[in-house]
């Protein structure tokens, strides 16, 4: 008798009818729909024909070969100087590569060198409050 009630309430159990929390459900499929936009998104936009990768390749091959060409003539033109002249060249060539090393404009310089100097007062003026 024990056994047929457990029996029923086991399958009594089975089918009830389950409800659906709507809130939980629009969550779902909201964040679904999201992620379905985000990998629809990550497509390239147009597809890169052989014919595109050709024109190219054959592109980076002619901007190498004008550098070269280019290269070469500075080459010449160094090699007609004089030896003083060629002592001048090398030291002016030095001296446009640490300017151009700088990088950034000077007023960018400027700018973040009155930051961190702003920073290092303001440290200054913490620390001594402090003690």
């Amino acid at each position: 008798m024990v056994i047929l009630l457990r029996n029923k309430r086991f399958i009594s159990g089975v089918f009830k009818k389950k409800t659906i929390n709507m809130g939980k459900f629009r969550l779902h499929i909201l964040v679904l729909l999201i992620f379905a936009m985000l990998l629809g998104s990550c497509t390239p936009q147009y597809q890169v024909t052989r014919e595109q990768r050709k024109q190219e390749r054959r592109l980076e091959r002619r901007y190498r070969e004008s550098e070269r060409i280019l290269e070469q003539g500075r080459q010449r033109h160094y090699n007609m100087q004089t030896p003083e002249t060629q002592r001048h060249m090398g030291a002016n060539r030095i001296r446009s590569q640490q300017w151009n090393a700088r990088g950034a404009p000077f007023y960018v310089r400027w700018y973040w060198s009155t930051v961190s100097l702003f920073k290092q007062i303001n440290n200054h003026i913490i620390h001594s409050k402090e003690n």
